[in-house]
């Protein structure tokens, strides 16, 4: 997961690159064919303010038949 942030003009966030974000625990191990979703967390602390926020998910997958999936994005801010 990757994510990029600005303050005002959005229209900065074409020239800001992304900054990768590490889950706050260790990613499940999925078995190809398995429905099962998994909750996982990731948090920033100590950013900088923002009003816009950009979020952009790298999935991949060893069987080009069997794709990776996100259900229930959720996205919170707190200050």
């Amino acid at each position: 997961v990757y994510y990029k942030t600005c303050l005002g003009d959005s229209s900065q966030l074409t020239n800001t690159p992304y900054t990768l974000m590490n889950p706050d625990a260790t990613l499940p191990n999925v078995q190809i064919g398995d429905p099962t979703f998994s909750d996982v967390t990731y948090t920033v602390q100590n950013g900088a303010p923002y009003d816009t926020i950009v979020v952009k998910i790298v999935l991949q997958s060893t069987n080009s038949s069997e794709i990776p999936k996100v259900k229930d994005l959720r996205v919170v801010a707190c200050s």
